[in-house]
């Protein structure tokens, strides 16, 4: 899933945000201290990522599920919009 020779790497620092725009319209905003990873072929095979921190995902929907692997486990949706906080796993659904 995860190919070591095409991934892309967005990190935020303490008292840093990042708005992403992901390759199938999906929004991410990624709080402090976070840390998202994802293969060049996002959207082609997989909607796939890795994650650390805290962040807010805005989920275009599709037939390929979105997949957060976080070190506590993972979610898996089809579109929707919710909250990740990797620390309590505290998901918030709207």
């Amino acid at each position: 899933m995860y190919n070591s020779f095409a991934r892309n790497t967005i990190i935020t620092h303490a008292a840093e945000n990042k708005t992403l725009q992901l390759a199938d319209g999906s929004k991410v905003v990624l709080n402090s201290d976070s840390k998202i990873i994802f293969d060049e072929d996002y959207n082609i095979d997989n909607r796939s990522i890795k994650f650390e921190g805290e962040a807010y995902f805005d989920i275009v929907k599709g037939d390929i599920p979105f997949i957060v692997d976080t070190q506590h486990g993972k979610i898996t949706v089809l579109g929707t919009i919710f909250n990740v906080h990797q620390e309590t796993m505290d998901l918030k659904w709207e």
